[in-house]
């Protein structure tokens, strides 16, 4: 049942994250028969905005995340350095958002938004010791 709903919530999560970048690629430029340039996607709702730090398994699982979206190359070991800082704030900036390489909740929530939107999953983490 759990299960469940976090699939629901993740699908949810997409569904808004694409509704809020597919807008602006489909609007027409006033009397002309040509599209409008595509925008830079707005923020996904609640990216950075809770400041709520990380714990390691969730670090790896943004590093997962960041490493199968092509942000980042190293290894999802769980501990914040300057490549995973640099990958961050990529990715932050590909969003539209001010690129800060904070690890907090709001980007650990648009990370799984955005790879949920992607089609991309990760192997479940295995539980912590």
């Amino acid at each position: 049942m759990r299960r469940a709903q976090i699939r629901i919530g993740f699908a949810l999560g997409a569904a808004a994250f694409i509704a809020s970048c597919a807008a602006p690629e489909t609007a027409r430029v006033s009397g002309s028969a040509e599209p409008a340039p595509a925008a830079r996607p707005a923020p996904a709702a609640g990216l950075s905005t809770d400041p709520a730090p990380l714990n390691r398994n969730e670090v790896r699982e943004a590093q997962a995340l960041l490493g199968r979206l092509g942000f980042y190359s190293g290894e999802a070991d769980g501990v914040v350095g300057p490549k995973s800082r640099a990958a961050a704030q990529a990715f932050e900036a590909q969003v539209g958002a001010s690129p800060s390489g904070r690890f907090d909740r709001g980007l650990l929530v648009t990370l799984r938004s955005s790879a949920a939107a992607a089609g991309v999953t990760i192997a479940a983490a295995p539980p912590p010791i």
